[in-house]
């Protein structure tokens, strides 16, 4: 393991994990964050916060390959997306966007959660993430399942509640 998460970074790991779930776990926007710190003493910019929720990210790449993998080999995995608003800054409007999520491990209780954000619903996602994966998937009745399931990628069990 590195000692650090970022190289050259001046903020430590400590900081750089409560910006990150402040960020996606608590849905507190990096700018708020920057007055929240400010309020503290600490200036720090919005841009160096992005840039190092970024870099983070990318670190933490192979452990989220890992995570998938250990979910993927488990043989029974769970599967659905849910619709986010993201914002569009350029437009300066929202528009919708998806949170792909991917639960399975070993044993009665499934140990990993992976989220994969995507900006549209295309089927290519699903396939994509599930690429290489021919065991039980549990969903709801998207047709991007079904066509996994038509192609006998995967042996699909949609969920009773969305079956008609």
């Amino acid at each position: 393991m590195p000692s650090t998460l970022l190289d050259r970074c001046q903020a430590d790991d400590s900081l750089l994990a409560d910006i990150v779930v402040k960020k996606f776990a608590d849905h507190l926007p990096l700018y708020r964050q920057r007055e929240m710190l400010a309020r503290e003493g600490i200036h720090i910019s919005r841009q160096i916060l992005c840039q190092w929720v970024l870099r983070a990210g990318q670190a933490l790449k192979p452990l989220y390959n890992k995570m998938l993998d250990e979910v993927l080999k488990s043989g029974n995995v769970f599967y659905d997306e849910t619709p986010v608003d993201m914002l569009s800054p350029e437009k300066g409007k929202t528009h919708q966007a998806y949170m792909w999520v991917i639960v399975g491990g070993q044993g009665a209780n499934p140990g990993y959660r992976i989220y994969d954000f995507c900006t549209n619903h295309c089927h290519y996602h699903a396939a994509e993430l599930l690429k290489g994966y021919h065991q039980v998937l549990h969903s709801d009745k998207y047709g991007a399942y079904e066509a996994l399931a038509n192609k006998k990628q995967i042996i699909w069990c949609p969920c009773w509640s969305h079956i008609s």
